[in-house]
């Protein structure tokens, strides 16, 4: 299997493939605006840099929507979730009122009121006992007498805006920022057909990188680097000619056609060729296909969705014959600026963060969850354990998740750390990205420094 040269652009696009689908494709899948970005290029420091990490700390994290836990963590009145983004520390927890966020510090002398997830009616800070209730009004302060400061308004803690979609727990720290109902519009639009309200997390790892978590994000939104990367993927994804677009200021999406090779192999795969390499790799959706009794004249793309349809409602019991191609086989990534990313479409599907670790510019931490369907009358499992992984822990090593989604993080891995050691020894001091299959990268770049120049400028965010 070679590979040919791959010095022009791809004549077959997603849209050309999708149109040809029996099924039909939702008309939300075509490209919508191509993402305006300027082809500057970008300062290596910036993945390094103290000064760079701390304005993001200050202008960044604590004025964008961020995606801060599950319900499944917080499913009783009074439990806490504690969440932490750089230097911010903040407490989400289940109230009679609904999810409320409290900024992690004692208005007396700043001591963190919980330090791990738990179950508390009220915050007693451990330093001077001082209280609040778990809807932020003070209930005691044992100095009173000595804080004539404080009155009723003044004393309540401090809270964030709080949004809730798809079973997550949604935070910005900023009181002025647009509603997350208009901030990821878009997306919330195209998911409606896909019930996230009802799925559950099978898995979640947390790894730790040795690398800026813009160096760790990056790979994640693009699929050309497959070819050297994931070359086992190449006989299942369209990855060179996928789809980038933006639908506003703050949701972006690439689009991968899947059950679909590679434009680059030459010679092309027939569609036997593709199934067996396909069954080798261990691919779910050819579960069950006997390629020694298959037609003649049968596409893989077809059979392949006509399979995964009849899995799918076997395995959930909801009826999925009336799903498009399209949203039963492709990688369809919607983007949340800054930091998060949602797969579209029915059946289990991934759903990715990127935060930096504290006080670390070359550190950070991606989350890799599995989000399933509930099957239709089937009890939500317990809460899922997150595995952590360290530095230099492996995907594969670990028990959840299948052995070839887990191979390809490994893959992603193996490189990450070393673009983050490699900028350093770059001559120009810059890195390029290129004009459309990364300019959700150039894009997210720009939009960060949107927000230290407003933030700096004490100006208010773009719209969405």
């Amino acid at each position: 299997m070679d590979k040919s040269k791959l010095s022009t652009r791809p004549d077959l696009t997603y849209e050309d493939i999708i149109s040809a689908d029996k099924s039909g494709a939702p008309e939300f899948l075509r490209h919508a605006a191509k993402i305006e970005a300027e082809l500057e290029p970008v300062s290596v420091e910036r993945y390094w840099s103290r000064d760079y990490f701390e304005k993001e700390n200050k202008y960044l994290w604590t004025r964008t929507w961020q995606m801060a836990c599950m319900l499944q963590d917080i499913p009783k009145v009074g439990d806490c979730f504690l969440y932490e983004i750089s230097d911010k520390s903040l407490i989400i927890t289940q109230t009679e009122n609904g999810v409320k966020a409290f900024f992690n510090s004692c208005l007396h002398r700043g001591r963190k009121l919980i330090t791990g997830h738990c179950n508390k009616t009220k915050f007693v800070c451990p330093f001077h006992a001082i209280a609040w209730s778990n809807t932020g009004e003070l209930v005691n302060n044992p100095i009173a007498w000595d804080m004539p400061q404080w009155n009723s308004e003044n004393s309540q803690l401090p809270q964030a805006k709080v949004a809730v979609w798809g079973g997550f727990v949604f935070i910005n720290m900023d009181q002025d920022a647009p509603e997350f109902e208009d901030w990821a519009a878009p997306m919330i639009a195209h998911f409606e057909p896909y019930d996230w309200d009802n799925r559950y997390c099978e898995f979640w790892f947390e790894k730790h990188v040795r690398a800026n978590w813009k160096t760790t994000a990056e790979p994640f939104m693009e699929s050309h680097h497959s070819q050297t990367t994931h070359p086992q993927l190449l006989p299942s994804i369209a990855d060179i000619n996928s789809q980038y677009d933006s639908l506003n200021n703050y949701i972006s999406r690439h689009i991968s056609a899947g059950a679909t090779a590679s434009p680059s192999l030459d010679p092309p795969l027939t569609d036997v060729e593709q199934l067996a390499l396909m069954q080798k790799r261990g691919d779910s959706r050819t579960d069950g296909v006997d390629i020694d009794a298959l037609p003649a004249d049968f596409r893989t793309r077809s059979l392949l969705a006509d399979n995964t349809r009849a899995r799918l409602s076997a395995e959930t019991g909801y009826d999925h014959s009336g799903a498009k191609d399209a949203e039963v086989l492709d990688y369809l990534l919607y983007g949340i600026f800054p930091n998060m990313a949602f797969w579209a479409g029915y059946g289990p599907k991934l759903v990715y963060r990127w935060r930096p670790e504290p006080g670390n510019p070359e550190g950070s931490i991606m989350d890799v969850m599995w989000m399933v369907p509930l099957p239709k009358g089937a009890e939500r499992p317990p809460r899922t354990q997150k595995t952590v992984l360290g530095y230099d822990d492996r995907f594969s090593d670990q028990e959840p998740g299948s052995s070839s989604l887990k191979m390809v993080f490994d893959q992603d891995f193996g490189n990450i750390p070393h673009v983050q050691t490699g900028m350093k020894s770059s001559a120009d001091g810059v890195v390029h990205f290129s004009d459309y299959t990364e300019a959700r990268i150039r894009y997210m770049h720009q939009m960060i420094d949107k927000f230290i120049a407003t933030g700096e400028r004490g100006e208010a965010i773009p719209k969405p």
